[in-house]
């Protein structure tokens, strides 16, 4: 496996090959060029093929040489291209650790700029926190009033639903009661009717034997004219032959006589007399009749329209609870989604502070019937 190249080695390459590129006179200017820049940048003079005498030294003219070999003129081009290129190769690597601390700048400042943003972003987030954590409390604080104001209702409910069902079961009674009322009113409808039958019938026998009396009263002496006549009287005689003992009392009382018919017209008075009163009490007896009928048919329908209202107000009840539940749930859960919304918008490590969200039971109770 090939060892990756560094950039020195990649720059240095580079060079060399750029500089194997070029003639010699373009060599010996960019070696001058280079010579004096990095000497100006080392802050020393430029390079000069003269060289300056030593100290103590007197001056004398440079002296250049014409017997110099061909190896020694190629020794020194090639010192001389080896510094210019190391010279070059150091200009190179300088400019690129100016880049590279240039780019370091720029990283140290995008770095401080994230830490910059991230510190703002931690505030920020922790603002939200603080404002989410403000929210849940005020939220769990109005859930749990409408709570208890829901509690205190539901307890007014279920007290209005004991007293529905006393009174239901008191108008339950109370029609039993009427019922059995009814009952004994209509048997003694009936008796009365009976007795008002009997009346009746005696009442028409009491106007025949009125009617009769009045007859024998409007023609007594034709009566007793046409009782009289000797025809009849004829027609009564026993026959001669028949045994009539002379002591003996009559075998049955003759009531053809003044005394007898008295006895009969005042039999006949108080029979009218009686069919009067057992007409007067007939009037009254149907009298009571009609209202103990019109009393039975009152109380039937005050019946019904007790049931009717008790149904009525049993079943608006039930309405009024199984809303009041419904209004309640739906409450509850339009309260509690903005809550959990609240809740899973803030991080896991703000959850254990928050209260929890106050839910209300619902009631798994059938409506009262």
């Amino acid at each position: 496996m090939t060892k990756p190249r560094s950039s020195r080695e990649e720059t240095a390459e580079l060079s060399h090959s750029f500089l194997q590129d070029l003639t010699d006179d373009e060599r010996r200017e960019l070696f001058r060029a280079a010579n004096f820049a990095w000497e100006s940048v080392q802050g020393e003079e430029p390079w000069r093929e003269v060289r300056q005498p030593q100290r103590g030294q007197h001056q004398q003219p440079a002296k250049i040489s014409t017997k110099q070999s061909d190896a020694e003129i190629r020794k020194e081009q090639d010192t001389t291209w080896e510094l210019a290129r190391l010279r070059v190769q150091t200009t190179a690597l300088a400019a690129e650790n100016d880049v590279l601390r240039q780019g370091a700048q720029e990283l140290s400042q995008k770095l401080r700029t994230v830490e910059t943003a991230t510190q703002d972003d931690a505030q920020k987030q922790q603002l939200r926190v603080r404002q989410a954590e403000e929210i849940a409390a005020a939220r769990t604080a109005d859930l749990e009033e409408q709570s208890e104001r829901q509690r205190r209702v539901l307890a007014e409910l279920a007290l209005a639903a004991e007293t529905l069902a006393k009174d239901n079961v008191l108008l339950t009674s109370e029609v039993m009661s009427l019922r059995d009322t009814g009952k004994r009113t209509e048997r003694h409808a009936e008796d009365l009717e009976d007795r008002v039958h009997k009346l009746q019938e005696l009442y028409v026998v009491g106007l025949e034997a009125a009617a009769v009396d009045e007859q024998s009263k409007k023609l007594p002496v034709k009566f007793w004219e046409e009782l009289a006549t000797p025809e009849v009287l004829a027609l009564s005689r026993p026959p001669a032959e028949w045994p009539v003992p002379r002591a003996a009392p009559p075998s049955l009382p003759n009531r053809c006589t003044a005394v007898g018919c008295r006895e009969q017209l005042g039999r006949l008075q108080q029979a009218t007399r009686e069919n009067e009163a057992l007409a007067q009490e007939n009037k009254s007896l149907q009298a009571q009749l009609d209202e103990l009928q019109g009393a039975h048919g009152e109380l039937l329908r005050l019946s019904s329209a007790e049931r009717k209202l008790a149904s009525s107000n049993v079943a608006q009840q039930q309405a009024q609870l199984v809303g009041a539940l419904r209004r309640i749930q739906w409450l509850v859960e339009q309260q509690k989604v903005p809550v959990l919304t609240a809740l899973r918008a803030t991080p896991d490590a703000k959850l254990s502070s928050l209260p929890p969200c106050v839910q209300l039971p619902m009631p798994n109770s059938r409506p009262y019937r």
